[in-house]
């Protein structure tokens, strides 16, 4: 288990959020892929969850993450825009179900590579 302190510089939230436009996503993307940085930002972001409802939780995370400015132009893209919010829930909610096993199986390779 990571221990995770206050003053831990290498994961700045408030310099990385909340996210604005896509270049501040790529920039988020590409810092994402070092396991250091990710396992650093996991604890920081695990401090925001709460104990008791998931759905508090989810909105003091996204809250903190994403610019409600980019999220509406995410979902008015003239790609979605004629989609309900069901229909973009229910693909949303499937992935993040489907986590635990993207990790499993990345782990798995990881593994193998070695």
């Amino acid at each position: 288990m990571t221990v995770i302190h206050a003053d831990d510089d290498n994961v700045n939230m408030d310099v990385l959020f909340p996210i604005r436009d896509e270049d501040k996503l790529q920039v988020f993307e590409e810092k994402s892929k070092d396991f250091d940085f990710r396992s650093t930002l996991e604890g920081k972001i695990a401090l925001l969850v709460g104990n008791k409802d998931l759905g508090n939780s989810i909105r003091r995370i996204m809250t903190r993450m994403f610019d409600d400015q980019f999220l509406y132009a995410l979902r008015k893209h003239l790609k979605y825009k004629h989609n309900t919010d069901k229909e973009i829930d229910i693909p949303l909610g499937t992935w993040l179900a489907h986590t635990p096993f993207r990790l499993k199986t990345k782990k798995q390779s990881e593994e193998e590579e070695q």
